[in-house]
Order: structure tokens, then sequence, then C-alpha cells
């Protein structure tokens, strides 16, 4: 017989001998966070990298959401979520134009989401009226106008209130339709208010 032989040898540890209310003081507070539901700035600075980095990128890929729109969830300045942004690792989200229906949208959807309520259904797509034919028999086709990606403006104009920020000014002449013109005549007026 070897020197362990058949004897049972129990390892005995020293949490054995502890209380109930001693192991759950031992084992910490447990935290659950709600990575599908609006929360405040210091509800969000509270969880670890990971779950923030995951908050965020779900924002971005299930509403859309900007840097603008996570600030005033977080009822901050949006320089303060870009910051985040940037120490987290995340890119910033899709900067791609939507057509005004998509738009208005997205915030109907962003803004359910802020509120803690179900987002309104979507409006029903409106349908082109039929193309009646001149002449019994006789169908008429629509040929397709071609619509060039930019067009030539003639004027645009936007008034804007609030803070100013050059960024954002820059950001949005960027935006317009303007490239390949000749020649562009850009006027900036400041008024205080």
């Amino acid at each position: 017989m070897s020197e362990f032989g058949n004897h049972r040898c129990n390892c005995k540890l020293p949490s054995d001998h502890l209380t109930s209310a001693e192991l759950k003081k031992r084992c910490g507070e447990v935290t659950t966070y709600k990575l599908n539901a609006p929360m405040k700035w210091d509800a969000f600075n509270k969880m670890p990298d990971d779950l923030k980095r995951e908050y965020v990128e779900g924002l971005q890929k299930n509403y859309g959401a900007t840097d603008a729109m996570m600030a005033r969830m977080f009822c901050i300045h949006s320089q303060s979520v870009f910051d985040m942004r940037k120490k987290l690792g995340i890119s910033a989200p899709n900067r791609d134009f939507l057509p005004r229906d998509q738009m208005e949208r997205r915030t109907e959807v962003w803004e359910a989401f802020c509120e803690g309520r179900e987002p309104p259904p979507p409006a029903p797509k409106r349908e082109e009226e039929p193309v009646h034919p001149t002449e019994k028999n006789t169908p008429v086709t629509k040929k397709p106008v071609p619509v060039p990606r930019f067009v030539d403006l003639t004027r645009v104009g936007a008034e804007f209130i609030g803070p100013f920020h050059a960024e954002s000014l820059v950001s949005w002449l960027m935006a317009l339709p303007i490239r390949g013109t000749e020649t562009v005549r850009i006027r900036v007026e400041v008024e205080r208010i």
C-alpha cells in the first residue's frame, strides 16, 4: 500500500468556518448595469471602461447617436463626450447625411429611448400616384431624370442661434454641395443677441 493508501484526505479551507453573514460580506457588492436604457453621466462614469465602450458603441449602432445627442442625454457638453470617446478608443459615428425623413425618424427613436418609452411606429411610405395612360392601352413610361450629385446653387442661407463654435461652421460649410464650382462667395455676419 502506498503512503496515501486508501485513506481519504480532506482539504480544509479557512472559509469553511465563516458564518453566512461573513461570507456575504466577503463576496462584495453586486452592481447591475442596464446597457439598453438611458443613463446620466455619473452612472456612466461608474461603469468599467469595457462596459462604457459597449454602451457607447451600442448607442451609435442602434440609434445613430452622435456626440451631441449623447451629450444631451448625459446633460453635459458634447466636448466631454468627444474626449470620453477618444479615451476609450471609440471612433466617431458615421457622418453620412441622412434624408430629412430618416433624420426625423432617428430623432423620434432617440427621444423615445431617452424618455424610456417605446418609439412610435414608422410612418407609412407614401405611394406614388398611378400613371394613367393618355390613350387606351398605351402605357406612359417615365424617363428617369438624372440628378447630379452636386447642384449648382445660386444662394444658400442659414441662421444660427446659440453658442458659436468655429468647427461647427466649418463642418457645415464642408457639407454644402458647392464642390467643383469656379468661384464661391461666402459672407459671415456675427450679431450678438
